[in-house]
């Protein structure tokens, strides 16, 4: 009956929303709609083997709610939400204060400084992640002679709570730690160059940071925090030097403290100071001296130079097979433009759809590309307003690709692609990354508003006005020409420009009214072809036929009849253009950006390693396979680490969730190894020992299953795949019923209970119903008002889904309908038996890292591996559309299937689960990168103006439509506005090229092939340079440092042994011992190392590449030729 409550207080809170009918009315059937499938998984566990005999998902209405449920604090809800108009930091800080008032209840000492910590932390990460609970284990006052300090031991899930997060946890620290009048921690020289160690010992074994600083930076900041910072072993690297520390408890690395100095105090420092500066907190004013160095304007304008014209950060960590398509020196990748669509915006940039084919689809939608600015990368979407990709041919013609079917019909005659188009960028991405605006070519955009500030009207849409209509203007208005006309002239120099008027007037054979013919010769070929001006070869003349035809021809006669008169005092191109035809010629100035694949676009079921159906343990002596049927049919007995249990009515001990004599519901019980007798406290009442809550029992596997799958009346399968063994501190393990209708279909679970879809995001708020799959009825019927032109603004809970993820979740809703079918007893749910049948479900999104979903509910399909939504619903799980991946579940699934006694009892067991699940989003409580959204159909011209001096975005802010701005109202919910409503949101393929080629040998030769399509050879070198330092040597030297540090492991049992037994096999079972890095595996790389060592003329890259082959060719048996001599061989030693 409380739930039921709680859904009706739900319902009773929209009203207070400001909403429109429609939102009101769409928020009030998604609570219902949850609370039906709720009620359902509530009936349906009642009487089930499940953990629990309820759904043990949390729904909460706000942050307010999630934050006190995440710290089981009463009152904390109230006081968050009578001061939500304080931002993250200032409520933070706060809650310090109201807790060492008593306002939150009375705590000793000790409960004080460890909520201290946890609870501001909480309001930071909004109780989204786990961080404050999973990834502080412990805040301490440690005692050293007559001082006392504050030691916070972090362990590796505080990476889930975000860089400035971590930071500032440490500073609040700082600030409790004032307020009790607790020492200033000092760290000893052993103390600080023990962390130093850690930090590179984890920089070299274990992997990367976001950040990178000197050894002075981390020493400086060591010497100088106030708390300690410390934490558990969170790696198996021992440190060599500074060892047996008696203040650190390990010698092992404690990569969760690392993360906190060097990505949260050093990394965000900027941050930091702007925040420690804004509430006036003591005692950091020291930061500002890591910021000394970035101050200074000139070290800013080098800064930002180096950010567009080096190309060190995408080149920096290429790898085999993932192209670079642009790079900021080069003309010929991607150009910057402005602007954002519908599925722009939010880190997504959009090219135009013709790329994608000329790139073999080394690119689909859904690609990650790394960028080198503004942030660092977004998905890659096809893209209307993006400037086409211009290519030389085979022949020597150059063509504008203007469509994907074009692109696909000359791609195998391509000679060089000259120009991969425009890459189009929203300014809410460089605002959200507080990145300088850098200048932009002379486009449409531009000069739609230079018409709007002149008040020029037209009858017609401005893409469609001829040549002759924009000189009529240009001249009538004293505004620049239509940018549709002009040619790629901005890179020429005015002596440049002279001459190839000078070239193209002496060998202008034929003009007619739009047709160009000059002689085929190359210097004219090049001519053109560098101004990217389309011609083709025909009949021994170069034929030049298109909308830069009236320019040209009007540009050549009148350099030939002023070609005397240009003063000499002009120094500008635009000036000479200008000056020769008689009216304004702009030609802005272009940008490229650097790009490379990143990670490949992904729908794909989420599996562990390995693959299990069930989580139910096979024992440490089971197969290699972890298959329960063959390890039934192996051995009748198995001895399980399971769950201690006891059955009151029975009185008999067990491992079983209910009981196998009268069926009811057994309680958790312990056990003492020393006694070897049963307890009902966690300390043995004999000897005193600690007691357990599992034990060895002796289960006969076959039986089990057997009565199983007759009890449920199942058909049994070939395999079922299960756990080694059960992590969580309960030894609780799933109904093994669930595992055989899994296997059934094919499905694997994951560690919490739930089958999922990992799933690469993208943004959306409006789209035609053709787009994705539904018809007007269909589109009425889940609430919408259909425009004339069939579009839609989109719910902020309604996701479009990809229909290779559609055909996956068909075979879930047949499991979760089997599974209330023969296990529940109940009537099936979804009834589902084509994708079509999925409109209207329910799932719940998900990020990495994070422990609180969304609800979603699936309006329509699309051709492309990519999750479409609103940008608030992405936003709601702390995400952006930057590539990486995020993950979405059935509803019902969850609710009947996650227990958090499955939960591996181990640093991060909580992380990615659905602990907390929002059903209305509030905006003003989602990840405020999408309050910088602009959604305006135009940007204003002052942006493309002061552009070329590299404004800050904020000088702008006051002139944008950000979602900020709505915030508080309707507006800020849905009917978002952009430069197009209707956008093409897939290609003819959806899978990229690097996904189906499995040769690592031919990833490498497609790569090659790219970059000579679009480099000249000197970038080439660059590019296969970066290759080799970074991945091919990288990986034979860690493969050989692996390969001599390896550990053998039994075939049989799996059980590892640091050095193989004399006799080769194992101790415990007599299993062969086996090798866990081969010597292949270690020279994998060489063959490919040694085909681009020649490709590069480098005597460094080659003398390395030496010294790596004598090094292998001298440390493994597999390089050197075995023969078997004769004895005469030996005698003619002698």
């Amino acid at each position: 009956m409380e739930v039921n409550t709680d859904f009706r207080m739900y319902r009773e809170r929209i009203d207070d929303l400001p909403l429109d009918e429609n939102l009101r009315n769409y928020f009030s059937n998604l609570v219902k709609s949850v609370e039906y499938e709720f009620n359902k998984a509530l009936e349906a566990k009642q009487n089930s083997s499940d953990p629990k005999d309820h759904p043990e998902i949390l729904f909460v209405w706000d942050m307010a709610e999630r934050i006190e449920k995440l710290l089981r604090l009463d009152g904390l809800a109230d006081f968050v939400r009578e001061n939500k108009n304080l931002s993250r930091e200032e409520l933070a800080l706060k809650s310090i204060d109201m807790l060492i008032d008593g306002e939150f209840g009375s705590f000793n000492i000790n409960e004080l400084i460890d909520l201290g910590v946890r609870l501001p932390l909480a309001i930071l990460t909004e109780g989204m992640t786990v961080a404050p609970i999973d990834g502080v284990r412990k805040v301490v006052v440690k005692r050293v002679g007559y001082r006392s300090y504050l030691s916070i031991y972090y362990a590796g899930p505080i990476r889930s709570a975000g860089g400035t997060e971590t930071g500032l946890s440490v500073i609040y620290a700082d600030y409790l730690r004032r307020k009790l009048g607790i020492d200033e921690y000092r760290a000893t020289t052993q103390e600080k160059y023990r962390f130093l160690e850690e930090l590179r010992l984890y920089e070299r074994f274990v992997g990367s940071f976001q950040y990178e600083h000197s050894d002075e930076k981390v020493l400086y900041v060591l010497e100088r925090l106030p708390v300690e910072v410390t934490g558990i072993a969170t790696d198996d690297f021992e440190v060599l030097s500074y060892r047996d520390i008696s203040t650190i408890e390990t010698n092992k690395i404690r990569g969760g403290a690392l993360r906190v100095v060097n990505d949260g105090i050093i990394g965000k420092a900027r941050k930091l100071v702007k925040i420690v500066e804004s509430l006036n907190i003591e005692g950091w004013d020291w930061l500002k001296h890591l910021l000394d160095d970035e101050n200074s304007i000139e070290s800013n304008e080098k800064s930002i130079e180096s950010d567009v014209y080096n190309s060190d950060k995408i080149l920096r960590d290429l790898v085999i097979g993932r192209p670079v398509f642009s790079l900021s020196a080069s003309k010929k990748g991607f150009r910057l433009k402005y602007g954002r669509e519908a599925h722009l915006g939010l880190s997504a940039v959009g090219v135009h759809p013709a790329v994608f084919a000329l790139l073999d689809y080394f690119i689909v939608p859904g690609s990650q590309l790394k960028l080198n600015f503004p942030g660092k990368g977004g998905v890659v979407l096809p893209s209307l307003i993006a400037s086409p990709p211009i290519v030389e041919l085979q022949d020597g013609s150059v063509i504008e690709v203007v469509s994907e079917d074009l692109a696909l019909k000359i791609v195998e005659k391509i000679r060089k692609i000259l120009f991969l188009g425009d890459i189009v960028i929203s300014y809410g991405d460089f605002l959200e990354n507080n990145h300088p605006l850098y200048p932009q070519h002379f486009d449409i955009e531009w000069y739609k508003e230079i018409l709007k500030k002149h008040m020029v009207k037209i009858d017609k849409d401005v893409y469609n006005l001829s040549y002759e209509e924009s000189v009529k203007l240009a001249q009538k208005y004293k505004i620049p020409l239509n940018p549709n006309y002009i040619p790629f002239l901005e890179n020429l120099s005015p002596d440049e420009l002279v001459k190839v008027l000078e070239k193209l007037d002496k060998s202008l054979e034929s003009s007619q009214d739009d047709t160009l013919e000059f002689p085929l010769e190359e210097s004219i070929r090049v001519i053109l072809r560098d101004m990217l001006i389309p011609f083709k070869i025909f009949e021994g003349k170069i034929v030049v036929k298109n909308r830069y035809v009236h320019f040209l021809k009007d540009l050549i006669f009148a350099y030939r009849s002023y070609k005397g008169f240009i003063p000499k005092k002009m120094k500008n191109v635009e000036d000479i253009i200008s000056f020769l035809l008689g009216f304004k010629v702009k030609l802005g100035k272009s940008t490229f950006v650097s790009a490379r694949l990143g990670r490949p676009e992904k729908v794909k079921l989420r599996k562990m390693s390995p693959p299990v159906n069930v989580l139910f343990p096979v024992g440490a002596l089971g197969n290699v396979q972890r298959d329960l049927i063959k390890e039934s049919m192996n051995n009748d007995i198995v001895t399980l680490e399971l769950s201690v249990r006891y059955c009151p009515s029975c009185n008999i001990f067990q491992p079983y969730l209910r009981c196998q004599q009268c069926n009811s519901r057994t309680i958790q019980m312990y056990f003492c190894k020393k006694c070897n007798k049963f307890q009902d406290s966690d300390k043995c009442k004999v000897c005193g020992a600690r007691t357990f809550k599992k034990r060895d029992w002796a289960i006969n596997l076959r039986n089990l299953l057997n009565s199983v799958i007759k009890k449920y009346k199942l058909q049994k399968p070939d395999k079922i795949k299960g756990v080694k063994k059960l992590m969580n501190e309960n030894g609780i393990y799933e109904d093994i019923s669930k595992g055989v209708l899994r296997s059934k279909y094919s499905l694997s679970v994951f560690k919490d209970g739930t089958c999922r879809l990992d799933i690469t995001n993208a943004p959306l708020h409006s789209i035609s119903i053709d787009k994705i799959g539904i018809t007007k009825k269909q589109a009425e019927k889940l609430g919408y008002n259909v425009t004339d032109e069939g579009i839609i603004h989109l719910y902020p809970n309604d996701v479009i889904i990809p229909k290779s993820a559609a055909d996956i979740l068909v075979d879930i809703c047949k499991f979760i309908d089997d599974l209330l079918v023969k296990i529940y007893r109940k009537k099936p749910h979804y009834h589902v038996k084509k994708r079509e049948d999925l409109i209207g479900k329910l799932v719940i999104g998900l990020s990495p890292h994070t422990s609180c979903g969304i609800v979603g509910r699936i309006i329509g399909f699309t051709d492309a591996n990519l999750l479409y939504a609103h940008p608030l619903w992405h936003a709601a799980k702390r995400r952006d559309c930057d590539g990486d991946q995020d993950s979405i579940m059935l509803l019902l699934d969850a609710l009947l299937n996650f227990s958090m006694e499955y939960l591996p009892n181990t640093p991060g067991g909580k992380m990615d689960t659905p602990m907390f699940v929002c059903i209305v989003l509030h905006p003003d409580e989602v990840d405020t990168q999408v309050h910088n959204l602009d959604i305006t159909e135009f940007y204003p011209l002052d942006l493309y103006e002061t552009s070329l001096i590299r404004p800050n975005p904020k000088n702008f802010d006051n002139k944008m439509i950000l979602v900020s701005n709505y915030l508080g109202s309707e507006k800020s919910y849905y009917k978002y506005n952009s430069f197009s409503s209707n956008p093409l949101i897939s290609v003819k393929k959806s899978v990229t090229k690097y996904s189906t080629i499995k040769n690592i040998k031919e990833k490498l030769d497609y790569q090659i092939k790219i970059a000579n399509l679009i480099f000249e050879k000197d970038e080439v070198s660059m590019i296969l340079s970066s290759i080799i330092n970074n991945h091919v040597f990288r990986d034979i030297k860690g493969n050989l440092r692996a390969y001599f540090k390896q550990v053998y492991k039994c075939s049989k049992c799996q059980n590892g042994f640091r050095r193989p037994t004399l006799t080769g096999r194992c101790p415990r079972c007599g299993g062969e011992l086996r090798q866990t890095v081969s010597e292949k595996s270690v020279a994998k790389y060489l063959q490919l190392a040694k085909k681009l060592v020649d490709m590069i003329d480098d005597p460094y890259i080659l003398s390395n590449y030496e010294l790596l082959d004598f090094d292998l060719h001298h440390s493994l048996s597999f390089s050197r030729k075995k023969k078997q001599h004769g004895l005469e061989f030996f005698m003619h030693k002698q």
